[in-house]
């Protein structure tokens, strides 16, 4: 029964405080997510605001990005033990998930449904890729929990992969910030 009420307050609550969030973000910037290719380029003042480099794209980019790096928590409080005191592995597991599932669709938004470029492009692509293993290694959690006895060195490897591609997936996202920062936005567009 704990269980079920845990899996409620750790993923599902966090799921639909997600959903509820993502729906706003559309309805916030509707008038600018719906308009055609040609008529984003017309409003220009819509385009400041909602666009990757605008104010409120650039503020859902800056916070899904903060959002993203608390997933790494999860990574390191398995790790080392004085982070133990921030609760159960179960508990950052599920939010890590509920994390892990919404990002992509917080990035989206700062994106303003638009990937213009080579590298925003890979970087996208290798967040959807660390979400897919992430997908299935909870398959895995779920499965090595109820046969502790068949954790298999078929689970290692998908950890050690995962963490690499979420390594990697963080590298592409560091460069996106620094150039974003040197060479400023225009290479976005």
């Amino acid at each position: 029964m704990w269980k079920h009420r845990e899996r409620c307050l750790f993923f599902y609550l966090p799921l639909l405080a997600g959903v509820v969030l993502t729906i706003s973000l559309f309805l916030y910037g509707q008038e600018y997510y719906l308009l055609p290719e040609s008529g984003q380029h017309q409003a220009q003042d819509l385009k400041d605001y909602f666009g990757s480099s605008g104010l409120w794209g650039h503020g859902v980019g800056i916070v899904a990005t903060l959002i993203m790096l608390l997933n790494f928590f999860y990574f390191f409080r398995k790790r080392f033990l004085f982070l133990k005191v921030f609760g159960k592995n179960s508990h950052w597991l599920n939010i890590h998930a509920v994390i892990g599932l919404l990002t992509p669709v917080f990035i989206l938004f700062h994106a303003a449904f638009k990937m213009n470029n080579l590298f925003s492009k890979l970087t996208y692509f290798a967040m959807i890729v660390v979400v897919v293993t992430g997908i299935v290694g909870r398959f895995f959690y779920e499965w090595t929990e109820s046969h502790p006895e068949k954790v298999s060195r078929l689970t290692r490897s998908w950890r050690l992969i995962h963490s690499i591609l979420a390594v990697f997936m963080l590298q592409l996202l560091i460069a996106h910030i620094a150039i974003s920062l040197y060479v400023g936005y225009w290479w976005i567009f």
